[in-house]
């Protein structure tokens, strides 16, 4: 599956009504506040410039100008989540410090960067050509410039019952191993710095969506809100095998850091 066919299936599901009632406008597990620790990690700092690849709304990115007060650009394949970012941007009054811009990670246009910093916030897993666009956005670091990832651990193989174009929009077809990051930032030619497993935030994550499930069901119920109960279905039996690869330990979620040496 390519680059664009992976961000096509998250669009898809991302645009979803039931999939924004679940998720809210931050679509990681972890939320700002794991956005603020992974940020902290890799030393980010006032004269900073960031890239933060795979920006959806732009959320991460004004969390990150706001309370870091680098400047930003923001990249995203999706049109709309452009339109979405700038509009947020303009509300939070950062459009001075932080830019967003439609594009492919393998393929970043010339005038983009340099960067002393990239953010990838459980996008690693929804990359098929992890190496090469790891390559791509490593070249726009001087040396010394860090790569913060926070992303869907995955010990041994998905499910057959959880494959499909669901499971890619929840980054799990992609997903790696704890090691198999550690690997691949290794080979890119990073030095690692922090590799840290965080089972705490995808068992918390996926509380907060069956949490919100049942609200969706009950207003459902009440015909205070319309979603296809087909939708609700394949959400339902997906939480319940995604819940029991969570608590197996089989299915998690960790932060690494690491810089070009």
């Amino acid at each position: 599956m390519t680059t664009i066919s992976i961000a096509a299936c998250c669009t898809s599901f991302y645009g979803h009504p039931l999939a924004r009632f679940l998720l809210g406008d931050s679509f990681h597990p972890g939320g700002l506040e794991l956005t603020n620790k992974l940020l902290r990690l890799a030393n980010i700092t006032a004269d900073g410039v960031l890239l933060d690849a795979g920006s959806g709304l732009g959320t991460s990115a004004i969390f990150a100008a706001k309370t870091f007060g680098c400047r930003v650009t923001g990249i995203t394949l999706e049109a709309s989540g452009v339109a979405a970012a700038r509009k947020l941007a303009a509300s939070e009054g950062v459009t001075d410090r932080v830019a967003f811009v439609q594009g492919d990670l393998s393929a970043l246009a010339p005038s983009l960067g340099p960067f002393n910093a990239v953010l990838l916030e459980c996008v690693m897993s929804t990359l098929p050509e992890k190496s090469d666009a790891l390559r791509t956005l490593i070249d726009r670091l001087p040396t010394g410039g860090r790569v913060a990832v926070s992303d869907i651990t995955l010990e041994g193989v998905l499910p057959v019952s959880l494959r499909g174009p669901a499971s890619s929009a929840l980054c799990l077809d992609g997903a790696l191993s704890f090691d198999g990051y550690r690997e691949l930032l290794g080979r890119a030619g990073l030095a690692l710095e922090v590799a840290e497993p965080v089972p705490h935030v995808a068992a918390s994550f996926v509380r907060h969506l069956r949490g919100r499930l049942l609200i969706a069901e009950a207003a459902v119920g009440l015909g205070k809100i319309a979603f296809e109960p087909e939708a609700l279905a394949t959400v339902r039996r997906y939480m319940r095998e995604v819940t029991a690869l969570v608590e197996s330990g089989r299915l998690s979620y960790a932060l690494f850091v690491a810089h070009r040496s």
